[in-house]
């Protein structure tokens, strides 16, 4: 094993020591060319430093970084500019089922829990909110007065309370002429829902809505009713200050109750439980108190028109910045430099409330608002506040937003701010854009300062309010390759896939095998390329992954450049895919165990096993040839299908028939809430 060892390093020496060296080579300039660009710099900088005022401007106009990706993608082009068309195609295989497994993690992320459109709710209010007695022929059909008037303009109800508030007689001609049982479902179920059986027949319900002045949709006559309830709505929400004096009077905003009740699942149960001295006559308007810590009086406006619009106005929301608290303004502005976004800030307190009144179109609302404001200045902030405050959705595109600008990210202070385990996840991850000498380079500040940070903790401060003395002075030389270095860097550095840093004899990664931070990695069964001459191929790591290792990192700038490169060598290929070897024409074999079936009844977990199916077909499942990807396919795969049906994963195992399980299938102790 040493001796193989050392002669595919040799291997490898030859190789890159001849690129290293050709590079070099031509990349030196001629006399001539050199006076050239002497010249043309002078003249750039005359007519620059004409147009600019101040060495600020100057400074960020002549010296503004370029980007790094055509230095990163240079040492792979060299790589792979050898390569005969086979191998090109091989490596381009891997990339394109990464590219795949890519796009099956964006839709899964962008899936979540079903919510109904917010014009289906209204039948759910109907029962909690009935303050008047519609009497036809023979029966009697509880309404809601406001509702039934704004939904019926013929039959000219009072919105108000009248004389007989309780109790309203149809005996106009035009009515009698239909039949019971079609005006007592027409009042009671399709005023509400915009439902019709078609038994009853279409020619019927026209006739309906044209006497019953019924013309408008149920989505513009909730809207239209907005402004009338919030004057006479006949349900009052008090919101009561801490803080607040005897003396003055609490916030009161009226909405409708039916609205109220059919949106919100607490308001509803509040209606529902709560018992009125008068059941024959309730009073008159309804009321519910709330806390200013649970529902801050200033986005009251804001959540009341949601409730019939389905649409956040932000002109309704604070325009101060006192209400902000869910992120912290000090933080964003010396950590950016910068005041933080108000938008931001004011979506991330309405998903509180919102998710306590069990109003989730809202929050899917304030969700999309959040991620759409991600940038390079809070996305750490706003992962670690979607982690701890439960929002997947949130967490889940934050870190994905770093993934994408990782290289970024990782030259500016926001590193920092990751913890040990964000940190280890980012490592872990199959498509971080970032060569594997970023992903060290960016390891190791981080461990640095954690480092700092650590022995700040340990060591009182010389100097006091001010900055610390081991701050100042940095880590000493020992420090930076002592033990406690590698500990801290030891869960990181193992997910660094080294085989496949480019250049493989970079000076960061021959300081971090010399620090003890990397190791050398075991030596594949299959370097051997010709048994006669025991021709040894350096590069086969790329070509033939294990089935079950995790191979190159998917990086875009290397899967472009081969793209192109490929295309250059045989121009006949330009638009074609790489040919895949499937190794089955058939669906996949896959296991499914229902781990708590007095919980997911049969018809659930069927229905569940029929979309994960259905997907690996859409997929084209069987074109992923390495386990690996297999294995990655089919967890999106599922997530996605579990998260549709709202099913907790912990309450179904799904694997491939041919995956040894190490892990028992045993159900846990603790089954999150469904």
């Amino acid at each position: 094993s040493t001796e193989r060892s050392r002669v595919v390093w040799e291997a490898r020496r030859r190789k890159w020591g001849t690129i290293l060296t050709a590079t070099t080579e031509s990349s030196r300039p001629s006399p001539r060319r050199l006076l050239n660009a002497t010249s043309k710099l002078k003249f750039s900088f005359k007519m620059r430093f004409s147009k600019c005022s101040t060495g600020e401007q100057i400074s960020n106009k002549i010296f503004q970084k370029k980007s790094s990706t055509r230095d990163q993608t240079r040492p792979f082009e060299e790589l792979i500019k050898t390569w005969p068309i086979g191998d090109l195609n091989l490596l381009l295989a891997e990339f394109e089922a990464d590219s795949k497994l890519l796009e099956l993690q964006k839709s899964c992320d962008n899936t979540r829990k079903p919510t109904r459109p917010f014009t289906q709710d209204f039948e759910k209010g109907r029962h909690v909110a009935v303050d008047l007695n519609v009497l036809f022929k023979f029966t009697s059909i509880p309404s809601n007065r406001a509702f039934l008037s704004q939904r019926c303009k013929n039959l000219k109800i009072c919105a108000n309370y009248d004389e007989n508030p309780r109790n309203f007689d149809i005996r106009d001609e035009k009515f009698m002429k239909f039949e019971q049982d079609d005006v007592e479902f027409f009042l009671k179920s399709y005023i509400f829902t915009e439902k019709w059986p078609e038994e009853r027949g279409n020619v019927i319900l026209e006739q309906l809505c044209a006497e019953f002045g019924c013309f408008k949709k149920l989505e513009d006559d909730v809207k239209q009713m907005y402004k009338q309830d919030t004057k006479n709505g006949d349900l009052v929400i008090e919101v009561v200050e801490g803080s607040q004096k005897p003396d003055t009077e609490n916030f009161e905003i009226r909405c409708s109750s039916l609205i109220a009740a059919s949106r919100s699942t607490i308001i509803h149960s509040l209606l529902t439980k709560k018992s009125w001295e008068n059941t024959e006559n309730p009073p008159y308007p309804r009321r519910l108190q709330f806390s200013d810590l649970i529902f801050p009086r200033a986005f009251a406006p804001l959540f009341v028109s949601f409730l019939y619009t389905d649409r956040l106005d932000w002109s309704l929301a604070p325009k101060s910045e006192d209400s902000i608290s869910s992120l912290s303004q000090a933080k964003a502005i010396t950590t950016s430099g910068k005041s933080p976004d108000v938008q931001l800030a004011r979506a991330l307190q309405i998903i509180e409330i919102a998710r306590f009144f069990g109003v989730q179109q809202m929050v899917h609302a304030c969700e999309d608002v959040v991620v759409k404001n991600l940038s390079h200045d809070n996305v750490v902030q706003i992962l670690q506040w979607g982690r701890s405050n439960n929002s997947a959705y949130i967490s889940t595109h934050a870190a994905r937003f770093i993934e994408r600008e990782f290289s970024r990210i990782s030259q500016s202070a926001t590193l920092f701010d990751l913890t040990p385990t964000e940190m280890t996840e980012l490592t872990q991850s199959q498509f971080l854009q970032s060569t594997e000498l970023e992903l060290l380079g960016a390891c190791c500040r981080w461990g640095e300062h954690a480092l700092l940070k650590k022995l700040e903790e340990r060591e009182p401060n010389l100097v006091a309010d001010t900055c610390h003395s081991i701050s100042r002075r940095g880590l000493k030389k020992s420090e930076k390759s002592g033990e406690e270095l590698k500990k801290i860097l030891k869960p990181l550095a193992e997910n660094i896939r080294k085989d496949y840093a480019l250049p493989p004899f970079h000076q960061d990664l021959t300081d971090a095998y010399n620090k003890g931070i990397l190791e050398q990695s075991p030596l594949g069964q299959d370097l051997v390329v010709c048994a006669s001459t025991s021709e040894i191929n350096p590069d086969v790591h790329w070509l033939k992954p294990d089935d079950e290792s995790c191979g190159p990192r998917y990086y875009r700038p290397y899967h472009t450049a081969l793209l192109k490169h490929r295309n250059l060598k045989d121009p006949s290929w330009i638009g074609k895919s790489p040919e895949v070897t499937t190794t089955s024409s058939e669906a996949p074999q896959i296991k499914f165990t229902n781990l708590y079936p007095d919980i997911i009844d049969e018809n659930l977990y069927l229905e569940a096993r029929k979309r994960i199916m259905d997907r690996t077909k859409q997929a084209n499942f069987t074109s992923l040839t390495r386990s690996f990807h297999q294995k990655m396919a089919l967890e999106m795969i599922t997530r996605q299908s579990l998260i549709e049906l709202d099913i907790p994963e912990e309450c179904l195992s799904c694997c491939l028939a041919s995956e040894n399980l190490e892990k028992s299938i045993t159900p846990p102790d603790v089954l999150p809430y469904l």
